[in-house]
């Protein structure tokens, strides 16, 4: 196989991902849904290899799931898997928000400030694709000044799977608001080079947050 064919493989593959994962986790694509494979094949115009290609990766991050005689599927989830995974996101980025702020150069903080710039224009056009996709690249940014790969790996795996509940974000009253008060929070703790402040902050943020989204499925799974 050739370069050139190498790369526009690797090309396919990556459109198919990126839109089937934004399906996903927007909720277009429903927990249980069953993806077909030459639907999707037919849209992009391309062979079924990419798509097979993308559902391995969506597979791999915990989104889809493979079923044997049935085919490929988005995850269902309960909501003691999300509470569990909830509790171990928790611990795991409080704990690198600490080491980020006793590790955190100037570089990185004035990468944070650029993307919190980023992140308040995206709120104020009600850009929630654009808000969320800058509000992962600063938490990406931010625990990977921790300096330590196992933890930052570790949490980017739980953080993609819970994903596919990302849409409940915007149910929650004043969420944009408050996001962008905490991400400031953050940062200003980076700036001081407080680790427990910052240890403070992700802390009480993300237990009111993942309170709410738990609440708010909770009230769907009581509806008829």
């Amino acid at each position: 196989m050739s370069d050139n064919t190498t790369l526009k493989l690797y090309t396919k593959t990556e459109a198919a991902y990126e839109w089937l994962r934004e399906k996903i986790v927007s909720g277009a694509l429903r927990q249980g849904e069953k993806i077909i494979i030459r639907e999707v094949s037919n849209q992009f115009g391309i062979s079924v290899i990419p798509i097979r290609e993308a559902i391995r990766k969506l597979e791999s991050e915990g989104l889809v799931e493979n079923i044997p005689h049935v085919g490929a599927r988005v995850c269902n989830f309960n909501l003691k898997q999300l509470t569990e995974i909830f509790t171990i996101r928790v611990e795991l980025e409080s704990l690198a928000a600490r080491l980020s702020a006793e590790n955190i150069n100037e570089d990185v903080i004035r990468n944070l400030e650029g993307i919190i710039v980023e992140m308040n224009k995206a709120h104020k056009a009600i850009d929630y694709s654009g808000y969320y996709r800058f509000m992962r690249e600063f938490t990406r940014i931010a625990y990977r000044a921790a300096e330590n790969e196992t933890l930052s790996n570790l949490i980017s795996s739980l953080m993609e799977k819970s994903e596919i509940f990302r849409s409940i974000y915007v149910l929650i009253p004043d969420w944009g608001e408050k996001s962008i008060k905490y991400h400031k929070s953050l940062l200003e703790s980076f700036r001081q080079r407080d680790g427990e402040l910052a240890w403070k902050i992700v802390r009480e943020y993300k237990n009111e947050a993942f309170k709410m989204i738990l609440k708010k499925l909770e009230n769907e799974e009581k509806k008829p």
